[in-house]
Formats: C-alpha cells, sequence, structure tokens
C-alpha cells in the first residue's frame, strides 16, 4: 500500500494473510536464448467479497451486499486493514478488493527464481 504522507500506518494481520486461498494457478517455462523463464498469465483475486466473475463483476459498494464475506473471520465485514495516523488515533478499514497480478521470472536454479510479479 501507498500512503499519501509519512504518519499512515498499515500492517495487515498474519490471521487476514492466512485467509487468502487462491486458486489453483498454471506456468509454462521457455527456453530463450539459453535461459529458462517462467510466465504466469493475468491472474485476478477478490479479497471480502465472492464474485461469479472476480476479473470483470464490479465491486460491492456497499456493506449490504449479499456478495461482501467476511474473508478473514474477524467479526467485520469484508477484509480488514488496520491503520493509524501515528500520534493520532488508529482503526480499522473493511475492504473488498480487487488483486491482479502476472509473474515473470528466470530460473537461476532447481529452488530460486528471480523476476517480477506486475
Amino acid at each position: 500500500m501507498e500512503a499519501s504522507f509519512d504518519l499512515f500506518v498499515t500492517d495487515v494481520p498474519v490471521v487476514a494473510m492466512q485467509s487468502i486461498e487462491p486458486e489453483p494457478r498454471t506456468a509454462r517455462i521457455r527456453v530463450e536464448d539459453g535461459e529458462s523463464r517462467l510466465l504466469q498469465d493475468w491472474q485476478t483475486e477478490v479479497r471480502g467479497a465472492t464474485l461469479d466473475d472476480p476479473a470483470n463483476d464490479p465491486l460491492p459498494t456497499c456493506q449490504s451486499d449479499p456478495r461482501v464475506i467476511d474473508m478473514d473471520g474477524d467479526g467485520q465485514i469484508g477484509f480488514t486493514n488496520p491503520v493509524a495516523i501515528v500520534g493520532l488515533f488508529g482503526g480499522g478499514t473493511y475492504v473488498v478488493e480487487r488483486f491482479r497480478c502476472r509473474l515473470e521470472g528466470m530460473l537461476v536454479d532447481s529452488d530460486t527464481i528471480v523476476g517480477l510479479v506486475e
């Protein structure tokens, strides 16, 4: 997360991160110029809601939307992100978010891939 000023702090709890259960994904390895490259196409996850088409359905905008779920089991709707303005106050934000990424990297050895998450 990027903050607009230095006093904003957020730290997603371990239990929230453990509640993320990505679907199985496939990737391919391609050899180019003697280098083995890992390529994974775009993947989409929605956190805090259940959508029929995660890549294209609009995200819920109100808490009464039946697609909103308590993803991390903390009794609050959506996906909980605690936030604080250092020295002033703290609290939580309860969000639904769409996370999209793709991977591309080079196989360095049998245990290591170095690359980018876009």
